[in-house]
């Protein structure tokens, strides 16, 4: 285990890894970032020090970056491109955690690298003293509405823009909100994995171990902790034998809505996943319907994640996912060949996934969205051509653009018919709920009023006779 010192030189990394990509339009090179970032973050995620700061920074960019510069500025100082973590993570201490002056001197002894001279530290402590006389309602004195949310609250301005044509302002900031306090705050969601243990069992270790729980009203095998047990659950056996799973609710709701009451192949269904890495969809479904699943990803590296967690969550089970390497834009099928069942949990902007993943808020822009909504288009078209005329293709994105969700099947209503979803899911942009009793195949679930990631859902099968 790193040292508190050492921690924090790969926080720097980090952090100076994500602002080169931040500020990185050159394509070739930035993968190259890309991958240089995803080494340090993947190879260090055992530190929790290293990756709660290095998240939260992330998270708070824009707020920090704000506070940071007229801070500066007010001081005239100047910072190096080394120096910036630093200064971002005492923003952060002082602007989230309330940090006080004398925390933050101390924790500057043990954690400024030794590279940080003197008169840098000196820096930092006037620094923190000048944040005492920051106002937010000076410094956005003159900014409009929604460029004084993008700033106080981190809030992408583009993520704003796009959803302000079917939210309210405030709305939005409280989905965004609600997001980013999943990460500290509130509960998480811990799923019984019935092939390794029973409900039961795991109630009683919980209540051993004097844990708070609430089970949840709609799935009768998931339970909801408060975050303070979240590490204390990881170290239990349960979820070192994968006998439990930590996975947020809408995401497990993505396989619930695959069951579907049709059997051929002698009772067996085959399952195509066209997006199938990290994997946890895959095993859900074998786990819950016992069928064969042929998990396709274009990505070799989180396939082999896919395989390890199979193994170890499907562990006594005959059946495991059937892993093929490909682009399922091309998929290496016979055009003959059809599956009684698709899941198209597909690539998607993440905008509804801040809470998991922060840097995705920074990439949120036009050119992004493009690129996800023509790679969704080509990937509904394929689901359409290799599924049996009564099979059922389950659409989802952990996005909250209509672009992504209900635009997009809008643009195959001539070609499908929906399937029934469950009455408690949130209604999707612009149906209301006489319009939506029509429409049982499409729903949502929002941040803000579940507590989860938000999600879009659609469950459909092809009108027979469609040509595609």
């Amino acid at each position: 285990m790193a040292n508190k010192k050492d921690t924090f030189e790969l926080l720097s990394k980090i952090v100076v890894n994500f602002l080169d990509r931040l500020g990185q339009h050159d394509k070739s090179n930035k993968s190259e970032i890309d991958r240089e970032y995803h080494h340090i973050y993947n190879n260090n995620i055992d530190y929790p020090f290293l990756m709660h700061y290095a998240k939260e920074i992330i998270r708070y960019w824009n707020k920090l970056n704000y506070v940071l510069k007229k801070t500066l500025r007010s001081l005239n100082l100047k910072i190096d491109k080394k120096e910036m973590p630093l200064f971002l993570y005492i923003t952060y201490r002082w602007s989230e955690e309330n940090a006080k002056q004398s925390h933050l001197a101390k924790e500057l002894e043990i954690i400024a690298p030794h590279k940080y001279s003197k008169y840098s530290q000196n820096k930092m402590l006037l620094y923190y003293q000048q944040l005492q006389t920051f106002s937010w309602d000076i410094a956005l004195k003159n900014k409009q509405l929604q460029e004084k949310f993008s700033i106080q609250y981190a809030i992408p301005s583009f993520f704003i823009q796009k959803l302000s044509r079917v939210m309210q302002i405030d709305e939005i900031k409280e989905q965004a909100v609600s997001m980013d306090n999943q990460a500290v705050k509130g509960s998480f969601s811990v799923r019984i994995n019935a092939h390794n243990t029973t409900l039961g069992e795991f109630i009683s270790y919980l209540v051993k171990k004097k844990i708070r729980y609430t089970k949840d009203e709609n799935f009768q095998y998931v339970l909801h902790l408060n975050r303070e047990y979240k590490s204390q659950i990881i170290d239990s056996e349960f979820y070192r034998e994968a006998r439990v799973v930590l996975q947020d609710k809408a995401s497990m709701l993505v396989v619930e809505l695959l069951e579907n009451d049709r059997n051929d192949n002698d009772g067996i269904n085959i399952l195509a996943d066209l997006c199938a890495a990290p994997g946890m969809k895959s095993i859900l479904s074998i786990e819950k319907y016992k069928n064969r699943c042929i998990a396709f990803d274009k990505v070799w590296n989180r396939l082999l994640d896919l395989k390890h967690l199979g193994e170890k969550h499907l562990k006594d089970s005959a059946i495991h996912p059937l892993i093929i390497n490909c682009d399922s834009t091309q998929l290496p099928i016979r055009n003959l060949y059809k599956f009684d069942n698709i899941l198209l949990d597909a690539p998607c902007t993440g905008s509804g996934n801040f809470s998991a993943n922060p840097e995705l808020k920074w990439r949120q822009g036009a050119s992004f969205l493009k690129e996800n909504i023509l790679l969704q288009q080509k990937l509904l078209r394929i689901a359409l051509k290799i599924v049996k005329d009564d099979g059922v293709i389950l659409y989802s994105v952990c996005s909250l653009y209509p672009e992504e969700g209900e635009m997009q099947i809008q643009s195959l209503n001539d070609k499908i018919e929906f399937y029934r979803i469950p009455s408690w899911l949130d209604s999707p942009y612009g149906i209301n709920q006489e319009e939506n009793e029509k429409i049982k195949g499409i729903g949502r679930m929002f941040p803000k009023q579940n507590g989860t990631n938000g999600f879009f859902y659609a469950k459909f099968r092809k009108k027979k006779m469609t040509e595609l």
